[in-house]
């Protein structure tokens, strides 16, 4: 039982055994895993083989990542989170533009191998900031969501050339709910940088 929220430190690896559940037992709306915000994290590896992530109805993001670079995070079931739960977010936000090629860009990730069982509001999404803050050179493969409840896929703004592979299918249960949404800023008619 998580009751408070997990922090990665670059060169972290870790790796569940198959049968292993992760349950959120913090405050609704908190997130269970994250990077500090202040410097981009660099080269994690978790491996999940199968292991269980329960946001447990609460948890507002599973994994909140900020400025990663060069993780490699995938293999996990996830269960039914609330009607907010965000399973991935990928910002290009750190506080510090000290990371690969001096930016605080979210570079070179692999993630992959979810499935969520349930309901969340967001499988995927993906959002930079500036120039300096780019969610860019990323593959994404093989992310599964048996009810999604608004947008599958958000890519915000800031987000460039990003590879999916294998399968995505996702269930979209809400009567108004999206499956993958381009330049999902308060702008959306203008140029928010989001291309392939």
């Amino acid at each position: 039982r998580l009751a408070s929220t997990i922090t990665f430190r670059s060169g972290v690896r870790l790796e569940c055994h198959p049968g292993v559940t992760l349950r959120w037992a913090g405050a609704a709306g908190g997130t269970m895993f994250q990077t500090d915000g202040v410097d981009p994290c660099q080269r994690v590896t978790w491996r999940g083989n199968g292991a269980r992530i329960d946001p447990n109805g609460l948890a507002g993001y599973v994994f909140r990542l900020k400025s990663p670079q060069f993780f490699d995070l995938g293999g996990f079931q996830i269960e039914a989170g609330s009607t907010s739960t965000v399973v991935i977010r990928v910002t290009a936000d750190a506080t510090n533009a000290s990371g690969y090629n001096s930016k605080r860009n979210a570079v070179m990730n692999r993630i992959g191998g979810f499935k969520v069982n349930g309901q969340c509001a967001t499988v995927l999404e993906l959002q930079g900031t500036d120039v300096d803050g780019v969610v860019t050179l990323n593959h994404f493969y093989d992310l599964e969501c048996s009810a999604v409840l608004s947008k599958a896929i958000r890519l915000v703004k800031w987000v460039d050339s990003i590879e999916f592979s294998g399968f995505m299918r996702f269930q979209l249960t809400a009567s108004d709910a999206q499956g993958w949404v381009f330049n999902d800023d308060t702008t959306p008619l203008a140029n928010n940088a989001v291309y392939n």
